[in-house]
Formats: C-alpha cells, structure tokens, sequence
C-alpha cells in the first residue's frame, strides 16, 4: 500500500516538475504556432498523467478494502440464512410482467411468448 501512495506522490511530483520546466521553455518562444503545438502536447501529456492517478487511487482504495475485509463466520452465515427466508415468487412474478408487457408491445407473429395462462405461440 505504501507503495501506490509513494508512486501517487512520485506522478504528482514529476507532473510538476515537467510543467514548471515546460512553461519555462514555451515562455521564451512567441510564435503562435508553437503556443499552439505546446498547449496540445501539455493537453496529451496532462491526460495520461490524470489516466495514472485515477489508476493508482482506485488500486489504493482496492487494497484498503482488501486489508479490511473479513469472511463471515460460520454461526454468522448461519444466523442470516434462519432469519431471512429466501422468496423469489416476487422476481418471478416481475419477469413475468415485464416478459408480458414486451410480448404484448412488440408482438412476433412465429414466436412463443409468456401470458399469465403460460406459454402460447
């Protein structure tokens, strides 16, 4: 983990430093031409380094996650299992209507199709 934070850090830092060093060489020239190219490269260049750190965070954030994860016991699933029944007559009936409601909208005359009364062609 210390090491996605150092090379955060590293990104931030050397992104700096390239723009610092950057403006200071693009300020010497004063053709609009080469404003232009170096405002496109800084663009390209500002990009990748954002594609880095959103990276880097979201792999800092999965192995915070990792290191406080813990399995559940066995008498704790157990305990979850007796108090909650497992009901899928809701689901079914929700695909049932929403299986229906397609059926009646977009009606294919050599098809099966699902009604309340059960399959019907």
């Amino acid at each position: 983990m210390w090491l996605t934070r150092v090379s955060i850090l590293v990104t931030l830092g050397a992104f700096t430093a390239f723009g610092v060093e950057y403006f200071g060489v693009t300020a010497t020239h004063r053709d609009p031409s080469e404003l232009v190219q170096a405002a496109v490269f800084f663009f390209v260049v500002s990009f990748l380094v954002y594609g880095g750190v959103v990276y880097l965070t979201s792999r800092l954030g999965w192995l915070h996650r990792r290191l406080e994860f813990r399995h559940a016991g066995t008498a704790e699933l157990r305990a979850f299992c007796s108090e909650t029944p497992a009901s899928l007559r809701f689901w079914f009936r929700r695909i049932r209507k929403r299986r229906t409601s397609c059926a009646i909208r977009c009606p294919r005359p050599h098809s099966r199709t699902f009604r309340e009364g059960g399959w019907s062609s």
